[in-house]
């Protein structure tokens, strides 16, 4: 019994949205709707415990630190969520929108890194493609590359390093997205 008694608590952590919304183009007539997905997600980081790295090639499963969901669909929620609150003259859905109808355009994301190093940065990097849909073909390719500063190793501070990050991503989307539409 007294093995079990020293046994440290799991701790579950959630992304969360861009809560106030910002500025983006003058609405349109009829909204252009917008599809956000599908999302790849590095397998690393398809389980249930954050990844950190500690060193080049040597990662870190934090045994007691979790997603409170799997962490491609909340990453698509939040990035769907945070473009709909930066242009709120869009429609967004995602993915699979299907039950929503068709879109105009559609999002495709591919998140290669979302990692940190406890106490130093975390970083983020992604391929993003806007395809038209009624055309199939891309309209803009994009690569990212954001890093932020993590001064402690805490993991309330890496995901909200994390939703820094993801708020930078969406904003860098959400502006292509507007001139695209709007030249």
């Amino acid at each position: 019994m007294s093995g079990c008694a020293g046994t440290p608590a799991t701790h579950f952590y959630q992304l969360s949205v861009l809560t106030k919304p910002k500025t983006g183009f003058a609405p349109r007539t009829e909204p252009l709707r917008i599809g956000v997905g599908p999302l790849a997600l590095a397998a690393v980081l398809q389980r249930e415990q954050i990844v950190t790295k500690e060193h080049d090639n040597h990662v870190a499963i934090a045994e007691f630190h979790h997603w409170a969901e799997p962490l491609q669909d909340g990453l698509l929620q939040v990035i769907t969520h945070n473009l709909a609150n930066i242009q709120p003259e869009f429609e967004f859905y995602r993915y699979a929108w299907s039950a929503y109808g068709s879109v105009d355009y559609k999002i495709i994301i591919d998140i290669t890194r979302l990692d940190a190093v406890l106490g130093q940065h975390a970083d983020l990097e992604a391929s993003w493609v806007i395809m038209n849909e009624a055309k199939h073909q891309p309209v803009l390719s994009q690569r990212t590359k954001l890093s932020v500063p993590l001064a402690s190793d805490n993991y309330l501070d890496l995901v909200a390093c994390y939703n820094e990050l993801l708020v930078k991503l969406t904003e860098q989307i959400a502006v292509s997205l507007g001139f695209l539409i709007h030249k």
